[in-house]
């Protein structure tokens, strides 16, 4: 996808995620939300950062949610705090 279509480059990375029309591929996932992050796309910071957060990656997984509540991003905001309540969260 070219660069500057945020939007289409976060879609197309939950497709990735997802598997859904195309293969499953979460590390191409991650590229493509990365790529939209770059851009300043909130929701991909969010993406980022449950990926982040399921393979364990507590500091990046804080990082990525603070960046886009920061931003008044609402799931942002809502995943800091399932991020707290987690129980596998060392920081709690």
């Amino acid at each position: 996808l070219k660069s500057n279509f945020s939007k289409s480059q976060y879609l197309y990375g939950t497709l990735l995620e997802e598997g859904k029309l195309v293969a499953k591929d979460a590390e191409m996932a991650k590229t493509y939300y990365t790529q939209s992050a770059e851009q300043g796309y909130l929701p991909a910071f969010v993406r980022l950062g449950r990926l982040a957060e399921a393979s364990g990656q507590w500091d990046e997984a804080k990082s990525f949610y603070e960046k886009a509540s920061a931003n008044g991003n609402a799931r942002a905001q809502l995943a800091m705090a399932d991020f707290w309540m987690n129980p596998k969260n060392p920081a709690t």
